[in-house]
């Protein structure tokens, strides 16, 4: 499967599973997911990382891990919209600026 269709499916996941909740922020791609070409296929080795944000006063939930959807391994972490709050924040900490 190509990283074009393998992104599509992540994001009906997304879709049907976390954006409807009351403190969903938005999500974004993590990893090595960011440097593939759209038409390459995606290394039957390889998981697709998604960052879900969420609003919280308290720590995010724990990681929701790897899980197969749709053909395509995905890793779902979530995240407080605190760690996002401001430039310096994100740049502040080498996880994060990779994806931005």
């Amino acid at each position: 499967m190509n990283v074009a269709k393998a992104r599509n499916i992540v994001q009906k996941w997304i879709t049907e599973n976390v954006s409807l909740a009351k403190n969903y922020k938005g999500a974004y791609f993590s990893g090595s997911v960011l440097d593939w070409a759209e038409d390459i296929e995606v290394p039957d080795t390889s998981d697709i990382d998604v960052m879900v944000v969420i609003d919280t006063e308290e720590e995010a939930p724990p990681k929701l891990g790897k899980f197969v959807y749709k053909e395509v391994l995905i890793e779902v972490t979530y995240m407080s919209s605190k760690q996002l709050a401001s430039v310096q924040a994100v740049l502040g900490n080498y996880h994060l600026a990779s994806s931005f």
